[in-house]
């Protein structure tokens, strides 16, 4: 079966790794096979996709399937790729929590000016360096974002933060590997959308171990927020091999038995709301967050990933890139990679400096993140 024409627009992918599954594998085949969307099948019959693996041949045998199955096209230089391309999707490795920025610059100095990239994970090590690219995109004519598929995949139950409200306090419940980053991506796109959009976020702080259970008896977040988002997850831990689904976790103080390496990500934002991104492993398995609003109501929800092999939230992913790939407007604002670069940053150094508040440079008041 031929998924692809010989005619209409070049799609490329230049990815670090493609085994099966990963985000690149899960990527890919969406916009060289299809997906199931809106109950039906999706597919994109005008679209030439090329693959450009870099460093090495891991991957390159599902590649070649795809190559004969498909029509995959490997290309024969990461400028041959993506020189000709009109969009370019970069995946990292793994949870994509780790940017590899020499890459990402060839691509830029090497993509067809006009062309939409996307980059699936962090954008850089840091908001300097993020700026630097979208700086370098915008001198070239390119269009960048960065993101995963956490701020469009489904909720559960399927709510969101009305749009334009005020909200003074949000917390988002995670695991690692990913932590601290899955956590920004659950988040930013909830409080986003209150009243006035991001106007950026003042300073950060981490609490790690001892720090993290002193930092909760001080009020660093609401214990009752921390509950709300406990509440939604399908995955709850006992840790001693009981029926979990039995226990209330929060309400019976479990936490402390069950936690794993606790650490808390604590965000003070330009307008006051204070957010936390938990990293609690062994209490629950899934993504959570919650949210206050003024009138004293509570939003919560579990942020959905169905689990291998289909993992649909990347069919919420490639169908809201979709249309930004064809010359639609982003799927999010393009300076929220740079923030939660800017963030990453500063918990790195936090946590160096055994929990000391780190200030971020400047406001996001000329580029809100709503």
């Amino acid at each position: 079966m031929q998924a692809s024409v010989a005619n209409g627009r070049r799609l490329a992918f230049v990815v670090e790794e493609f085994g099966v599954p990963s985000p690149a594998q899960q990527l890919l085949d969406r916009f060289l096979v299809g997906y199931p969307w809106d109950g039906g099948f999706r597919r994109s019959q005008d679209t030439r996709v090329a693959a450009w693996l870099e460093g090495g041949a891991e991957g390159v045998g599902e590649l070649n399937r795809r190559v004969r199955d498909f029509g995959l096209e490997l290309g024969s230089s990461l400028p041959a790729t993506v020189g000709g391309a009109d969009a370019v999707l970069v995946v990292w490795r793994g949870s994509g929590a780790v940017a590899n920025e020499n890459l990402l610059r060839r691509v830029l100095e090497n993509a067809r000016p006009g062309a939409a990239c996307f980059v699936h994970g962090v954008l850089a090590s840091n908001g300097e360096r993020a700026r630097a690219w979208l700086d370098l995109a915008r001198t070239r004519g390119l269009r960048l974002v960065a993101g995963t598929t956490l701020g469009v995949t489904w909720r559960l139950p399927a709510v969101d933060v009305p749009a334009d409200a005020v909200v003074t306090e949000a917390l988002a419940l995670v695991q690692n590997p990913a932590g601290d980053f899955a956590g920004l991506e659950c988040l930013l796109p909830r409080i986003g959308r209150r009243r006035g959009g991001e106007s950026g976020i003042r300073r950060v702080r981490v609490a790690e171990g001892a720090a993290f259970w002193q930092a909760a008896e001080e009020g660093a977040w609401p214990s009752d927020l921390l509950a709300a988002a406990i509440a939604r997850s399908d995955t709850p831990q006992s840790g001693q091999g009981q029926d979990s689904r039995l226990w209330d976790i929060a309400g019976r103080g479990l936490l402390r038995d069950l936690a794993r390496d606790p650490r808390a990500l604590l965000l003070e934002h330009h307008d006051g709301l204070r957010a936390a991104v938990l990293v609690l492993d062994g209490v629950v398995d899934d993504y959570n967050f919650a949210v206050r609003l003024t009138s004293a109501e509570t939003v919560s929800a579990q942020v959905y990933r169905p689990r291998p092999p289909g993992e649909h939230q990347y069919s919420a992913l490639a169908a809201h890139l979709e249309d930004y790939l064809k010359g639609g407007a982003e799927p999010w604002a393009p300076g929220r990679g740079a923030l939660i670069a800017d963030v990453l940053a500063a918990a790195q150094l936090s946590a160096a400096r055994s929990g000391e508040w780190i200030a971020l440079p400047g406001r996001m008041d000329e580029n809100p993140l709503s």
